[in-house]
């Protein structure tokens, strides 16, 4: 008798343990760096907390309840106050009783997809780019296969265009419906950030695009070159005062420290306004792990956010849509 219940207890250390160090791996990467997979999956990890302590509340193992439904209330609570980092100013200015400056309003649609993602049929992926109706639409990982049939399929659509091919995950396309009035690129480690610039509207100065793709993260060099990708990127933000929408796939979550770091640094704002992917039907994906983002800076006020999907990728791409104030006169753009 004495013997199982030493067994017992041990057993439940060791259940202990392991939940403690759940959350840990999601609270703590900085510390952890090669378990920093592991924030990338904190909805998934929540969720099963949650699932556990319903589970240790039927066995009635309520020290185990406590902890997961603790455990779950604080991941909770970290994935909600990353999320809605930098909204604050949104909605102060949104229920602000002062007049609104006098100008007017253009619409922005701009959309990300990646080719590795794509639909089993190129046909299908093309008629889900077309129907999107983007005004500025990013390719990544862009093959000379797909750079021909992107190039073919939207000429009549997208009369502006700038593609760099290769073999591997560096090719990157942009298409415009608007004219690209200056190119720039920049590298880090080989990498391509492409930097457009956007004529939006005649008279306005122009709006600038910054397409970067990152590797992940999988070991501690590979970490390093993440953070220093960021910050070569943040870098480059330094030099652009005008508005700037900042896009890609960083391979990180938006609630990570890095990412919440890079915004801070840059004042940008994220366009997703929760943890879990939500597509144009209302839904939402529990599975699905964000890395892919659209950032933007405060000139711009984002409307609408979602995930584009097809029948044989629930991921396809990220959509926005945007919405800026051209002043009149000699107004400044206001912040939003």
């Amino acid at each position: 008798m004495l013997s199982r219940t030493i067994h017992a207890i041990l057993f439940e250390i060791l259940i202990f343990s392991l939940l403690v160090l759940g959350a840990g791996i999601c609270l703590l990467p900085g510390y952890l760096p090669f378990l920093k997979w592991g924030t990338n999956f904190a909805v998934q990890i929540m969720l099963t907390y949650l699932l556990l302590g319903i589970i240790f509340l039927v066995i009635k193992k309520y020290r185990l309840v406590f902890l997961c439904f603790g455990c779950c209330a604080v991941l909770s609570l970290y994935l909600k106050f990353s999320s809605q980092t930098g909204h604050k100013r949104k909605l102060s200015a949104l229920f602000s009783a002062q007049k609104p400056p006098a100008g007017k309003s253009i619409s922005l649609k701009v959309a990300l997809f990646n080719t590795a993602n794509a639909d089993r049929e190129a046909n299908r992926t093309i008629a889900i780019l077309k129907g999107a109706g983007a005004d500025l639409l990013t390719m990544q990982e862009v093959t000379p296969p797909w750079a021909a049939l992107l190039s073919d399929s939207l000429k009549d659509i997208y009369p502006f265009r700038q593609i760099m091919v290769d073999m591997g995950m560096q090719g990157m396309a942009i298409f415009s419906k608007k004219e690209i009035l200056s190119v720039d690129t920049f590298y880090y480690q080989n990498l391509p950030n492409l930097v457009l610039g956007i004529a939006l509207d005649e008279g306005c100065e122009k709006l600038f695009f910054v397409s970067s793709h990152m590797y992940p993260v999988l070991d501690q060099s590979s970490y390093r070159g993440f953070k220093g990708h960021l910050r070569t990127i943040e870098n480059h933000l330094s030099k652009i005062d005008d508005p700037v929408i900042v896009l890609g796939e960083y391979n990180a979550v938006s609630w990570s420290n890095e990412i919440q770091e890079f915004r801070k640094k840059t004042k940008l704002q994220d366009s997703r306004r929760g943890f879990m992917p939500s597509f144009s039907d209302g839904s939402v994906s529990f599975t699905d792990i964000p890395l892919d983002h659209i950032f933007f800076s405060h000139h711009f006020q984002c409307k609408n956010f979602v995930t584009l999907r097809s029948k044989s990728s629930n991921h396809l791409g990220i959509m926005g849509s945007y919405q800026i104030k051209i002043p009149t006169n000699n107004d400044s753009i206001p912040l939003q």
